[in-house]
């Protein structure tokens, strides 16, 4: 018995390949559901996972010549989901380092260091020109 879904999916994923949009609206409304449920238990926030779902469909349609009908399209979105996931928190820790050294004064410590530094040398350059000879 010859399995619909998979030949439908690989005729989608031809024809997504060739640049339609009807096929590529199809493959996104089969999966959405089920990978915006994948995004938020992985990410806990559901405006997030709704932003993951659509750079992962960006990436699917940019990508789409070289996606392969023969290939699981389900476990390609679910490995984008996964790593989107990942690099969402890496860049939300890398903010929020950013943020803490701002707020804490370690981001710019080393110009007032540096103003510091020109301020007393040329407080010093002027004590010794005023010295005599």
């Amino acid at each position: 018995m010859v399995d619909q879904d998979n030949i439908d999916e690989r005729e989608l994923l031809l024809q997504l390949q060739a640049g339609n949009r009807i096929a590529f609206e199809k493959l996104y409304h089969r999966y959405a559901e089920k990978l915006t449920i994948k995004l938020l238990q992985l990410v806990k926030s559901e405006d997030l996972a709704q932003d993951l779902l659509q750079d992962i469909f960006l990436k699917i349609w940019q990508i789409r010549t070289e996606l392969k009908e023969e290939k699981s399209f389900g476990a390609l979105l679910y490995t984008m989901a996964t790593n989107q996931s990942r690099n969402a928190f890496r860049s939300s820790i890398r903010e929020q380092n950013r943020i803490s050294q701002l707020n804490t004064g370690e981001f710019y410590s080393h110009v007032e260091e540096n103003l510091q530094f020109e301020e007393t040398n040329k407080i010093f350059e002027e004590a010794l020109s005023a010295l005599t000879p």
